[in-house]
């Protein structure tokens, strides 16, 4: 475990530019902890810390932090209007669905590739009995397609996993994402996962 304290923006830095050239499965960085343990920084009253306003004591304490806090508080306000506020519109859509279909899935397999096809809602734990089946076919040494021609809908946790299939997929194999309608190119980007669009950006291999 490697725990790093060189300041927020310096610690940052000094883990993204070593993280793999260290050979540990934990690396952490400590702020202010440092500080306030060697009493050099005084901690916030108790009661502003249980209100979460040890941030508007920490400015008072070192003013330094104002325009940091400021650049930080900006960027969130950002992505909670581009990104958050758009995704929760379109949870509570299609979370007040009368009757969801029920997620399930079937797989295709020829010579050169297998399919994965996609139905119903991806949603909490619904597809739980997916994962050990991609388990399988994310080792296999043939491309792999997933079908989204019947999927009406997936949450950030679907999207999480199509991101560990992304990362962890044979890598002399092709990825491709199939029939995406506008809701899941939507749901996508608002999850970050823009990328997963490009073929390329998956495999050096294109699909036959």
């Amino acid at each position: 475990m490697v725990v790093v304290a060189l300041g927020a923006k310096r610690g940052q830095a000094w883990i993204e530019f070593n993280r793999e050239r260290l050979n540990a499965p934990i690396l952490t960085h400590l702020g202010a902890v440092v500080n306030f343990v060697a009493g050099t920084v005084e901690r916030a009253p108790v009661w502003m810390q249980k209100s979460g306003l040890e941030w508007a004591w920490r400015i008072w304490e070192e003013r330094s932090l104002f325009k940091r806090y400021a650049k930080d508080g900006l960027k969130f306000l950002y992505l909670y209007w581009i990104w958050i506020v758009p995704y929760r519109k379109l949870l509570n859509k299609f979370s007040h669905a009368d009757k969801p279909t029920p997620f399930n899935f079937r797989i295709t397999v020829n010579p050169k590739h297998q399919e994965i096809h996609l139905l119903g809602y991806a949603v909490n734990s619904q597809y739980q009995h997916l994962k050990p089946e991609l388990c399988k076919l994310i080792t296999s040494d043939k491309h792999l397609i997933i079908d989204f021609a019947e999927l009406i809908f997936f949450d950030s946790s679907f999207c999480a996993t199509l991101l560990l299939v992304a990362k962890h997929r044979n890598r002399n194999t092709a990825l491709r994402l199939r029939n995406l309608n506008t809701t899941h190119v939507r749901i996508l980007r608002l999850n970050g996962l823009d990328y997963l669009f490009n073929d390329m950006s998956l495999s050096n291999t294109m699909l036959p």
